[in-house]
């Protein structure tokens, strides 16, 4: 259960309780076409909460920020090989499906069959496990400094991405 502070996070990004992503056969399809495997929880976590973005104000390009956090699967795929998957896998224990990334694309993030997230150091390319679900996962992405921007008003955006 997300807490309020996790709801006015997902707000600030234009989720909702009705909002629906990209997801079902089509999300399936296309991540097969990029090499990866599928999974249920990963498909029911990017039809609830994929395709959510957001930005951190740079104040070097007043007019644009920087991703801080994803949850495009598609858009993680393209980064993540499936072999970076396939290794994660025996972290896991089970298979990893792309669902985002996180910390300004340092960690990409990737749910096993039973809905655990595991992040990926794009630098070290050593897998951890990150979070016991999904929603773990979002709630802990409510760090102190965005929600304190968010509740002063700051120079805080969240968007979905422009298509």
């Amino acid at each position: 259960m997300l807490s309020p502070r996790a709801i006015r996070w997902l707000k600030a990004a234009k989720w909702s309780d009705d909002y629906r992503w990209l997801a079902g056969p089509l999300l399936e399809e296309e991540l097969r076409k990029k090499g990866h495997r599928p999974n249920a929880a990963a498909l029911a976590f990017s039809s609830r909460f994929g395709g959510l973005v957001w930005h951190r104000f740079n104040p070097y390009q007043p007019n644009a920020g920087t991703v801080m956090c994803h949850t495009d699967a598609l858009r993680a795929a393209e980064r993540m090989s499936p072999a970076w998957c396939e290794a994660g896998a025996t972290v896991a224990g089970s298979s990893l499906c792309p669902i985002g990334e996180d910390g300004y694309g340092h960690f990409l993030m990737a749910m096993d069959e039973q809905g655990r997230v595991l992040g990926m150091d794009d630098h070290t390319l050593a897998w951890k496990e990150f979070e016991e679900s999904g929603e773990a996962f979002l709630e802990n992405q409510c760090s102190d400094w965005a929600i304190e921007e968010m509740e002063k008003g700051g120079p805080w955006l969240a968007r979905r991405p422009q298509k």
